[in-house]
């Protein structure tokens, strides 16, 4: 690694010093960005952007979200162990929860329609004209779920002029491939179109040990059509419409080394016998249990169970401009999408045979056969047919190829649809507008099941289930039936948002600009729950199925009327002093000890674990002010106010593993951030920078993570506490020569927790750093085009720094500070007809993880790393027609 860095860096300095003295300064083109929701030169933009052109995007053959994050040095990526989870943050700032409950805190937003999940934004995208980093709460013109800043995608138009076509063919190492193709032309005076097409596989990088498969590869495939009509110069309108499909064995994460090794206390297993042993054991995710390199970066795993992770997604749109002889635009964008995402995967990470369970263990649990005896077919039919009567999912949803059920079957469905009408005056004028009215309804549902082995003692279970795991096949010996745990869910959020904006620029001078917005939310959302589990409770906790909730019906009633004894009675059972609660609840789960201690009543599974439809609004007013001076036509300063807006959360659907009463905290308060930047733009013939100071308070952050970098999951610890960000920014583009184009960009600052009733192992964490938040992160790249003999030739490298991180609140579970550095060598034909470009990513080799996330200690504890695409250097090559 350092022998690269020693030969690369010498090198790249001669390049850079021979280009400046042997050639002139070149002059830069515009960059436009439409952050104000209008086309503008970005210098002349009062808001932080960072862009990553669609050009660069292709020269690096970037296909995945993480990618973008290495040229934004204010844009951070997040993976996880469901791509469902994949997270943006923004100066620190971002969202990172299991629930579907829980919106982003950064915006997604692709020509101009908002993605409600940001994992498989860059899977189905390509073509793309160009992408913008807007940094710090932008609620005031794109809505709620902004407070930290978006991401904002365009992808190419139509060309209505002349034909264009362009095939591209990928190869890189890890039998990774990739096809696209594009077309694009007039098909009348009126018409024309825009096609793209792609197709992308690779092989996984993570090998497991179990079988000799490779995990998180992808086999991916997907289209988008535009048409543009523009019947007059004073009407255009653009039809889209896209699908796209993933297939993956996604997410397998790694064991990571940590001091100690044994993992939780509560799931350890001797490393010779298997057995059962708390004080000198092993947990199975932890290196040592598991047979493979204690590391912190390696790529080995060793799971039983394969990893999917299926995703389909479409969307149509209709864009609809018309510009009035006062040249007014009226702008109306129409869009509806779906996006699913079904996964199974080994909850535990081990080869342990924890997760699911196989016909024999299912007709165990649902008692058709005694414990230990050897179930016949029609006692295991009996079982799964009795097992599908107090289930919310179908058996088909729930089984596995192999038999086995519960393996974390998970599918999320998002549906939503959403209309902007905006009036957009002309600019020129002392004033100028945009207004403009947006409904949005989304529906996000989701369907789990997860069974298994319990794998735990402590929290009043005095002795593990578990005897032994064999250390060989991984094959679970359970005391009794009350081992297998089996919870299934359908659960679903539907909220219709209403919102009035308005932005205003008033030019008091030449020189001097104010500017102001505001935004009026009104939202509205239903949370619906269904939840049953086994006859032995859920997965990963100790609640059980109430057995008789019209007893509870009956207690309540009789406490109503002032039975004292009653009253008691059902306070023991549902932690409260009141029937309020439990009539709005419905349904409640509570540990089978205390029902027994209460009524006698024993255990039994079926649906009605937990069943509500729960309501709850929210309205809020957020707004922007500031003003803008050009001290000279080359260079603008100008510093601004805002707040911003996130919904409320609920903790939609990890309350299979929560206590009752947890409802009772839903919703959380809204995200909410107010702060002022001051920045500086200049553009000169071979230079454009920007420097920016930034201050931003979050009120209620909405994450999840505790001190080992796990997920807390009851709805109350979803708030993190209040957290400020505050920081200095830039980015600069240097036209050095003709030939040599130089791009740099950093971010110095720090997100830290500002509360001191935020408290990590009883210790207060007020000042410590939010998760994932690096206090400095900078990226370089030069651009130099040369030719050789007739033939135009180009070097592209890039290098990014991210400096230290923590995954664990109260700055737990650190990631070290890593560099990434990528090459690019490209030759193309005289005509330009064609490109053979290769490169080479992770150029040092360079060891770092991309995901840190703890295994529950219910399953065997311990952390597990991502192990992501460019984990050790790869190299590939891209032949380019064009057409």
């Amino acid at each position: 690694m350092n022998h690269w860095r020693k030969a690369f860096a010498p090198a790249s300095a001669c390049l850079l010093s021979a280009a400046v003295t042997t050639a002139t300064a070149a002059t830069l083109e515009e960059v436009v960005v439409t952050a104000q929701k209008r086309e503008q030169s970005m210098q002349d933009v009062p808001v932080q952007v960072s862009t990553v052109g669609g050009d660069t995007i292709d020269k690096m053959s970037m296909v995945d979200a993480s990618d973008i994050a290495l040229l934004a040095p204010t844009l951070n990526f997040d993976s996880a162990d469901e791509a469902r989870l994949f997270n943006f943050s923004i100066r620190g700032i971002g969202t990172r929860s299991f629930s579907i409950g829980v919106e982003p805190s950064v915006s997604t937003v692709v020509d101009g329609v908002v993605l409600t999940r940001i994992g498989n934004a860059f899977d189905t995208l390509g073509d793309i004209e160009q992408v913008e980093v807007l940094a710090g709460p932008q609620g005031t013109l794109f809505g709620k779920n902004s407070s930290a800043g978006v991401v904002s995608i365009r992808t190419k138009k139509p060309n209505m002029t002349e034909f264009e076509g362009r095939f591209k063919a990928t190869m890189a190492e890890n039998n990774e491939s990739g096809y696209e193709l594009s077309l694009t032309g007039p098909l009348s005076d009126e018409l024309a179109y825009r096609l793209f097409v792609f197709d992308r596989q690779a092989e996984g990088v993570a090998k497991n040990l179990f079988d000799g498969t490779d995990e998180n590869g992808i086999d991916a495939q997907g289209l988008r059509g535009k048409v543009l009509w523009e019947p007059s110069d004073k009407l255009s309108m653009l039809f889209t419409g896209d699908y796209s499909e993933k297939d993956s064995n996604c997410c397998a994460m790694a064991p990571h080394a940590t001091d100690g090794g044994q993992g939780s206390a509560n799931a350890r297993f001797n490393l010779e016998t298997g057995d059962y042993d708390p004080v000198n054991g092993y947990a199975v995710t932890t290196p040592e249990w598991l047979g493979v390199s204690a590391d912190q970066f390696g790529s080995d795993i060793k799971t039983d169970v394969t990893q999917l992770n299926e995703q389909r997604n479409w969307g149509l749109s209709v864009e609809a401009n018309y510009e009035f002889d006062n040249e007014f635009t009226l702008t109306s964008i129409t869009a509806y999408r779906e996006w699913d995402s079904y996964t199974s995967r080994d909850r535990d990470s081990s080869y342990a045979q924890l997760s699911g369970l196989n016909p024999q263990e299912v007709a165990w649990m649902m008692g058709t056969t005694a414990f230990g005896e050897t179930a016949s077919a029609a006692e295991i039919a009996a079982a799964r047919a009795q097992l599908g009567e107090i289930s919310y999912n179908s058996l088909g949803f729930m089984t596995n190829a192999d038999g086995t059920l519960g393996t974390n079957n998970s599918l999320e469905f998002n549906e939503t649809f959403s209309q902007e009408l905006r009036i957009t005056s002309p600019m020129g004028e002392h004033f100028d507008y945009i207004a403009g009215l947006y409904y949005g309804k989304q529906l996000v549902e989701r369907d789990l099941t997860i069974a298994g082995k319990w794998n735990r003692n402590g929290g009043g279970i005095a002795d593990n289930p578990i005897t032994n795991i064999d250390r060989l096949t991984g094959a679970v010996t359970c005391a009794d039936a009350s081992c297998y745990k089996y919870g299934d869910t359908i659960t679903s959020v539907e909220t219709e948002n209403i919102s009035v904006y308005g932005h205003l620029n008033y030019h008091v001078t030449e020189e001097f600009t104010l500017f102001g917005g505001a935004r009026y939310i009104d939202e509205n959302s239903t949370w619906k729950m269904r939840n049953a589990v086994g006859p032995y409770g859920n997965h990963f906790s100790f609640l059980r199925l109430i057995e008789s909730v019209p007893y509870l019906d009956e207690l309540a009633d009789a406490a109503d009327l002032g039975d004292a004894d009653a009253l008691s009675r059902l306070t023991a059972i549902t932690g409260d002093a009141t029937t309020a609660d439990y009539r709005s609840q419905t349904r409640v789960q509570q540990s089978g000890a205390a029902l027994d201690a209460v009524n006698g009543y024993g255990s039994q599974g079926g649906q009605g674990a937990l069943e509500f439809d729960y309501d709850y609004s929210d309205t809020a007013v957020i707004y922007k002010i500031g003003g803008q001076y050009d001290i000279s036509p080359d260079m603008m300063l100008y510093a601004s106010y805002g707040t911003g807006y996130k919904s409320p959360a609920v903790n939609a659907d990890i309350f299979i593993f929560d206590e009752i009463g947890d409802i009772q905290d839903a919703p959380t308060q809204p995200e909410e951030s107010e702060g002022f930047e001051i920045g500086l733009k200049g553009s000169f013939d071979a230079w454009r920078f920007d420097l920016t100071y930034y201050d931003t308070d979050i009120e209620g952050l909405h994450t999840d993570g505790s001190a080992t970098g796990g997920g807390a999951r009851a709805v109350g610890r979803l708030v993190a506490g209040d957290v400020n960000t505050s920081g200095i920014e830039g980015n600069f583009t240097w036209a050095a020569t003709d030939a040599l184009t130089v791009n740099g960009g950093f971010s110095s600052g720090k997100a830290v927790i500002d509360d001191p009733d935020v408290t990590v192992g009883g210790e207060s964490a007020d000042g410590t750093l939010v998760l994932l938040a690096p206090e400095l992160k900078y990226n370089l790249s030069l651009d130099y085009a040369f030719d050789i003999g007739n033939y135009p030739a180009g070097l592209f490298w890039t290098y990014t720094y991210t400096s230290k991180t923590y995954y664990g609140f109260g700055e737990n579970q650190p990631r070290d500070p890593f560099a990434l550095s990528s090459l690019v060598f490209d030759v193309s034909s005289p005509d330009d007809t064609w490109t053979l470009s290769m490169f080479v990513k992770n150029l040092f080799d360079e060891d770092y993880n991309s995901s840190l996330r703890s295994v529950s200690s219910t399953q065997g504890g311990g952390a597990m790393h991502t192990v992501a695409r460019d984990h050790d250097r790869y190299m590939g090559a891209s032949f380019t027609v064009r057409f």
